[in-house]
């Protein structure tokens, strides 16, 4: 299973602005600024696989 998450620029958690996201399970956020592909304004993403530990 795949999972996206972004937040935007900058980034704000629990209502304090940071200067860029935490990490998510040691994972860093990729910035991606604006004027994107997507139209979007700057924005932080990250996409993750899940499975279980079986496979």
């Amino acid at each position: 299973m795949g999972l996206n998450q972004s937040l935007d620029q900058p980034a704000t958690v629990g209502g304090t602005q940071h200067s860029s996201p935490r990490p998510l399970f040691g994972q860093q956020f990729n910035f991606t600024p604006g004027g994107n592909r997507y139209g979007l304004p700057p924005f932080y993403s990250l996409h993750a696989w899940a499975r279980p530990a079986t496979c």
